[in-house]
Parts: structure tokens; sequence; C-alpha cells
């Protein structure tokens, strides 16, 4: 008996574990060991759906763009004005932007606070409160 045709799970299994480990390791550090090591697959499985990493990296830009491409399809047959079906589309994506990275978004935060701490409110850049004072209140 044939085996089943499983491409249409293990590719966006792939593709998902790659953005997990491509968000925590970055994309230089990550090696195709890591990526199968996520989606709890072989490495040969991995290979046998992707060539290498520059393959993953295309197929997640794919998967990507097709998602925004399909939004602006669907905002043509919407109803509202121009503006009003633009500044729907343009939160809608932020709102999914946002979700979808939400983790990677706050440890960039937190990677930027401990190098720069002047992005810390409240604080200000180093050297700076000496040279340029905050003006008193009125």
């Amino acid at each position: 008996m044939p085996r089943p045709n499983v491409s249409g799970e293990r590719k966006p299994q792939i593709l998902k574990a790659a953005m997990k480990v491509f968000n925590r390791r970055g994309i230089a550090a990550t090696r195709m060991e890591d990526i199968a090591r996520e989606a709890d697959l072989s490495v040969g499985g991995v290979y046998w759906y992707y060539k290498g990493k520059d393959d993953v990296i295309l197929a997640i830009m794919d998967e990507l763009i097709n998602t925004d491409v399909a939004a602006l399809t669907s905002l043509l047959a919407a109803p509202g004005t121009l503006r009003e079906r633009l500044t729907e589309y343009m939160c809608a994506t932020a709102r999914w932007r946002i979700a979808a990275h939400w983790r990677w978004l706050q440890r960039a935060w937190l990677r930027l606070r401990r190098r720069w701490p002047c992005f810390v409110p409240g604080r200000p850049a180093p050297g700076r409160a000496r040279r340029w004072p905050a003006p008193a209140p009125a």
C-alpha cells in the first residue's frame, strides 16, 4: 500500500519551527538541525522538503507575501471608501504583526534597553542630563 502524502502537513510544520528558531537564535546562528529538532523531524526529513536554509527563508517570505496579497485582494471587494479600506488594512496588518511577533518584540526591546539605557522611559541618555536639562515646569 502506498504511503499517504503528508507534504501539506510537513511544509507548514517545518516553516513554523523555522520561524521559532530564527526568532530565538537568529537567522545566521540557526542550522537545519535546529529546525529539524524544533519540528520533531529528522534532518533528512527537513532536507526532503527544503534543500537548505535559504530555501526555508524563501518559503517563509513567500508565505508572508501571499498572505499580504490575499488581504489586499480582499480589500478591493470590501465596502467603504478607499481611505477607509486602506486604514482598516493597515490596522489589521499591524495587529497581526504585533500578535505574531510579540515575544520577539519584547526580547528586542529588552536587548535595546540593556544596550542603550537612554531608551528607558524617563531616563536621559548618559551625559545628556548635565548638558541638556529638562525645562522647568511653568
